[in-house]
């Protein structure tokens, strides 16, 4: 699994060889938010525009954004450098 970290949000990112795309889907979310793009600079700019208009509904009908499931326990490893 590949992941991709915006703004202290993480998404799973897959690769779908039929439309030659990748697709993002943000995790830990409260509801569902996905996002697509032909690069990875796409990708990453259509990840920050999905995850604002995420938060701003969220904002409007005063839902909280973060998802209070189990994926709590989920760590995302930090890179860190060679022993």
């Amino acid at each position: 699994m590949n992941l991709m970290k915006v703004d202290g949000y993480h998404a799973r990112i897959e690769y779908n060889e039929e439309t030659d795309q990748f697709r993002g889907e943000i995790l830990g979310l409260s509801g569902g938010a996905d996002f697509y793009g032909s690069s990875p600079d796409e990708l990453r700019r259509e990840f920050k525009k999905s995850l604002e208009i995420f938060l701003e509904v969220c904002k409007e009908k005063g839902i909280e954004p973060r998802s209070p499931s189990p994926t709590k326990w989920w760590k995302f490893p930090e890179a860190s450098a060679p022993a």
